[in-house]
């Protein structure tokens, strides 16, 4: 059986990373797995205490967003040099039950939010070596 090669366990010291949706579940492992591996990590979600507890657990700093929000998604940090547009929610019900509101605040986190994050990051991401 062939070993896997070793990687460095602070391989990601010196980046920084925004991870959104980060105060449970699959964000708030990548939180984790990212400071373990070295990284600055921002902890962004509008739970606050969520936000700030895994912050706390992996030495980030808990940014409390409410991403639907233009302005709030605006006011992040541009720093970053990895993102992970984790945050999202979900409506189950048939097309003409859905409510059009549900449907564009959908809109605003899963697809506006990433979009505008994206589009802030790469200044700082392409000034990196």
């Amino acid at each position: 059986m062939e070993e896997e090669p070793s990687v460095p366990a602070r391989f990601l010291a010196g980046r920084t990373a925004l991870i959104t949706g980060a105060a449970s579940g699959v964000g708030r492992a990548c939180a984790l797995a990212f400071a373990t591996a070295g990284a600055r990590v921002y902890v962004v979600d509008r739970a606050g205490d969520g936000a700030k507890a895994v912050a706390e657990e992996c030495g980030g700093v808990a940014l409390v967003a409410d991403l639907s929000e233009p302005v709030a998604v605006d006011g992040l940090p541009e720093d970053a040099d990895i993102v992970v547009n984790n945050a999202g929610l979900q409506h189950v019900a048939p097309v003409h039950d859905f409510p059009p509101e549900r449907f564009a605040l959908m809109q605003r986190v899963m697809v506006e939010a990433p979009f505008r994050i994206i589009r802030r990051t790469p200044p700082h991401m392409y000034g990196q070596e």
